[in-house]
């Protein structure tokens, strides 16, 4: 018998705190929109990054095996850069598809709820005149 008294008591207190908040909803949309933004831009620095990194270094390991360019070694970090660096902005886009996609979601279920609130009031006849 205390279980149960107990297990009502902590139902009724759960269903006090979770509460809709539409102002939530569209703060958690905007977050993800940033997210997906600075997803995009950190996938396109990284590359860009590692890439020049890697031309950069493959230029100085092999360059006994090259012609003696002065301009080689930046010609490689500029190919591995831009060639890493759409790698990563196409790979940040996709992924920030799906950031782009859970931020509309969540809108439309905010709009529906919003276009449907008065539908229940008009239905039980409470807006009658």
């Amino acid at each position: 018998m205390g279980k149960r008294r107990h297990s009502s008591r902590l139902s009724t207190q759960m269903r006090h705190t979770a509460l809709y908040n539409a102002e939530l909803v569209r703060d958690l949309a905007d977050a993800l929109y940033r997210r997906a933004t600075l997803t995009v831009l950190g996938h396109a620095l990284v590359g860009l990054g590692l890439g020049g990194g890697a031309g950069w270094a493959a230029s100085i390991t092999y360059r006994d095996h090259l012609p003696a360019e002065p301009w080689l070694p930046y010609a490689a970090a500029g190919a591995g850069a831009l060639l890493l660096g759409l790698t990563g902005l196409f790979s940040g886009r996709a992924q920030a598809l799906g950031y782009r996609l859970q931020a509309q979601l969540a809108l439309c279920q905010l709009q529906v709820e919003e276009n449907t609130r008065g539908l229940g009031r008009d239905r039980d006849g409470d807006d009658d005149a």
